[in-house]
């Protein structure tokens, strides 16, 4: 069916106020945990984690890319068991750094820097 602008039918273009309702990524593991980002320049952003019985899990930050309409990765990073929770710092202004939480042996706070994610912080309840 054509789309129309200003009342004007365009065959074959699509209409770029329309958009899909249902995206689809596959992840190479069974799902855990995910989260949304909040940061407004960082739109449709996931985090993503993995439930592998072992002590090597993962988590893989996925960004939907609008003029495609797929999901693809930005970066994948090791995560000691599988991620119970996943959180990113609420930052509805686009001001604050890219963090991400996630729990699982312990809490584990991640910096995301493009494809670059380093851990920042591990926080435990042990008593030494």
């Amino acid at each position: 069916m054509p789309t129309t602008t200003s009342g004007i039918s365009l065959p074959g273009k699509p209409d770029p106020m329309k958009r899909k309702e249902i995206y689809r990524y596959t992840t190479p593991w069974v799902v855990y945990g995910m989260n949304w980002s909040f940061k407004p320049d960082k739109r449709f952003r996931l985090a993503i984690g993995s439930f592998i019985e072992d002590y090597c899990n993962k988590v893989q930050i996925v960004q939907l890319n609008e003029e495609t309409g797929n999901f693809s990765h930005t970066a994948t990073f090791d995560h000691p068991y599988p991620t119970t929770k996943i959180m990113w710092i609420p930052d509805m202004v686009g001001q604050l750094p890219d963090l991400v939480a996630t729990s699982g042996d312990y809490l584990h706070l991640w910096r995301i820097n493009g494809s670059d994610v380093r851990q920042e912080c591990m926080l435990n309840n042990s008593k030494n």
